[in-house]
């Protein structure tokens, strides 16, 4: 499937296909560049916000008036964000593929294309299996103490936009976040609707 001429409908099937907006960990940002909105899309995890702007800056640094007369995401790219990994791709399958392997997506409406940015980065603690867990076959990551991380180790495992992670606060006093991560074409939603249940009643001691 490739981008069309409808830029709201290119968004809205991006949107769809990443589950913005149900999954916590897929984030949208819009960028405002000389009056130019650029929309995008990356999974929480991956990418620092102190990256998005490091590309916001380099794009300002272009003056206003050369900044209106680019007209593709390539000379973007050679004008303003050649310092960056950077492609471009009109493939929604394959921007989607981007997004879930740890890249970014920026969409544009002057541009018939998108731009595909790489300054992907992981966990500051090495994953090592846990001492207490051991396996005799098959490898046994173990999870670290902040949940973006956790969700971040699992989406390097199982890079499909039909994986959703759902955040939810437990606890009066201690609001612990707690995320529920699911394949969304198979659980079973009766399940899984109890699980949400159970989790809205719980109460942890502060």
């Amino acid at each position: 499937m490739k981008l069309t001429n409808d830029f709201k409908h290119n968004l809205n099937t991006i949107k769809k296909e990443l589950n913005v907006g149900k999954s916590f960990d897929v984030l949208e940002r819009i960028i405002d560049v000389h009056n130019t909105k650029f929309y995008c899309y990356y999974l929480d995890g991956f990418v620092k916000d102190t990256n998005m702007e490091y590309v916001r800056r380099d794009m300002y640094n272009v003056k206003a008036d050369e900044f209106k007369l680019i007209t593709s995401a390539n000379e973007l790219i050679e004008k303003a964000l050649s310092s960056i990994e950077a492609s471009t791709d009109n493939d929604i399958d394959n921007l989607v593929k981007a997004v879930l392997s740890g890249q970014s997506i920026l969409l544009c409406e002057k541009f018939p294309e998108a731009l595909v940015l790489d300054y992907r980065t992981y966990p500051s603690r090495g994953i090592d299996e846990p001492d207490k867990e051991k396996v005799l076959r098959g490898s046994h990551d173990g999870f670290v103490e902040t949940i973006v991380f956790n969700t971040a180790l699992i989406r390097r495992r199982i890079r499909d936009s039909d994986l959703i992670f759902e955040m939810h606060t437990i606890g009066s006093i201690s609001k612990t976040d707690i995320a529920i991560g699911y394949l969304n074409s198979t659980v079973d939603k009766k399940t899984l609707n109890k699980i949400r249940e159970l989790i809205d009643i719980l109460i942890l001691n502060p």
